[in-house]
């Protein structure tokens, strides 16, 4: 819980500064603003001499404007480098049909074609149609051959969870492809 005092200057309540020469921040504890508190805490020393940044500082990711979280990345990035996936740009939100919302996430490749979007926790590429969570696969599937069968899954013959070609892709029975998985 962060206690906030202030102090009557000239009729006027204000709250302390950080006590560190041209700062200027609010005082958070010990005389010092969080930032510098934080630096205290953490080296003993105040590091006066370097600069704290304003929080304006965008990613280190060519193109990317969003404001950095950790290591100079911005959380989208952050969480692909974490993930050890390559960096990618990262696509704001994609309205319009669902085949639209597809193709604006597809990296067509020579063979399989990438989904650049939402993974889920078991890897398959995932986009929100309708509210609902669709699997990109099954709408690649449908949007490229047709209707799923009833009673039938869709296998990826080339093993890639998040490749949607059609041409990859195969209704096949749910014993079939935990078969095929095991081969």
């Amino acid at each position: 819980m962060r206690i906030c005092l202030q102090i009557r200057v000239g009729g006027v309540m204000t709250r302390p500064s950080c006590t560190v020469e041209g700062c200027g921040r609010a005082h958070e504890a010990r005389g010092l603003c969080h930032a510098h508190y934080l630096r205290f805490r953490r080296h003993d020393d105040v590091q006066a001499d370097r600069p704290i940044g304003d929080g304006t500082q965008g990613c280190r990711f060519p193109g990317c404007d969003r404001p950095h979280d950790s290591q100079g990345m911005c959380r989208s990035h952050r969480a692909q480098s974490d993930r050890g996936a390559e960096l990618s740009p990262i696509r704001r939100f994609v309205f319009g049909t669902a085949r639209e919302r597809f193709e604006a996430r597809i990296v067509r490749g020579p063979g399989c074609w990438e989904w650049s979007g939402t993974i889920s926790s078991t890897g398959y590429g995932q986009v929100k149609i309708d509210g609902r969570h669709v699997a990109v696969h099954r709408l690649s599937y449908e949007l490229h051959v047709g209707p799923i069968p009833d009673g039938l899954v869709i296998d990826h013959l080339c093993s890639n969870r998040k490749c949607a070609n059609p041409a990859h892709l195969e209704a096949v029975t749910q014993a079939e492809n935990v078969r095929r998985a095991r081969a």
